[in-house]
């Protein structure tokens, strides 16, 4: 589906992603009360285990994706849901709620499907207005899954698992990849890509490898706690391309980002 001639590209060329200040105050928010509750524990004072388990972690991870997707995606429901039902079975054992956890996600996807409207993507395109954005989600596997995309835009989440991407666009515009305790793969040596192109990258326990063509630029905003950006690329007899540059932001915390060039 097109525009009108007469219509205006609502996507400014260099400010596809929104700086993500909201979303480090969050995590710098979860990072100084959790810090602050460990040295309190440290000096004796009763902080309840619950505090630090598994399960308030995962309700940790389902809000942070909520707040990045203006909780318009199910996936931060479910992971809340998984988090919250086995806390409170926790707390009251005899009421074994945990045995109606897959029923309720079945009916909460089956929901989320009939109620989900189809949506403009986020970034606005031309190409793009009146159709659902791609999204690819991977809760939990065992191996990392591999395939070839010719989209222009790119929003994966990687939770608890790995995927690898080929990205076979000759117009590629950029997007986001999110990794909890989990691996992503972005090849884009058979892409292309015209002036500035974002790639907003946040990794938590996780990490995210970029495979691109060496002749070009690198630009790095990404804010780095106990983390880090390595770019591995062969500098010999090359000649960096200044009308072809790869913008990095986000947030890495305990993760890292590896850049590298077949």
């Amino acid at each position: 589906m097109t525009l009108l001639e007469n219509e205006p590209d609502p996507r400014p060329e260099e400010k596809r992603v929104p700086p993500p200040r909201r979303r480090l105050v969050l995590t710098a928010l979860v990072l100084l009360t959790a810090g602050a509750l460990l040295i309190l524990r440290q000096m004796n004072y009763a902080i309840p285990d619950w505090i630090f388990s598994w399960q308030v972690l995962l309700i940790c991870i389902g809000i942070f994706i909520g707040e990045k997707h203006n909780f318009n995606n199910p996936s931060f429901a479910i992971l809340i849901l998984i988090g919250g039902i086995f806390l409170i079975n926790d707390f009251f054992p005899d009421l074994t709620i945990r045995h109606y956890l897959w029923p309720a996600l079945l009916i909460i996807g089956g929901v989320a499907l009939l109620v989900k409207p189809a949506r403009v993507g986020r970034w606005g395109g031309k190409n793009f207005r009146g159709r659902r954005f791609n999204h690819e989600r991977y809760f939990e596997e065992k191996n990392a899954s591999a395939f070839n995309s010719g989209e222009d835009y790119l929003d994966i989440v990687t939770i608890f698992g790995g995927v690898k991407k080929n990205i076979l666009s000759k117009t590629f515009k950029g997007g986001e990849a999110t990794s909890f305790f989990g691996g992503t793969e972005i090849n884009l040596m058979q892409a292309d890509i015209q002036g500035h192109v974002v790639l907003d990258l946040t990794q938590i326990f996780g990490g995210t490898k970029l495979i691109l063509p060496p002749h070009w630029e690198i630009k790095s905003e990404i804010v780095n706690i106990f983390g880090g950006v390595e770019d591995k690329r062969p500098v010999q007899n090359i000649t960096v391309d200044g009308t072809k540059v790869i913008v990095l932001k986000g947030t890495s915390i305990f993760g890292g980002i590896e850049i590298r060039s077949y």
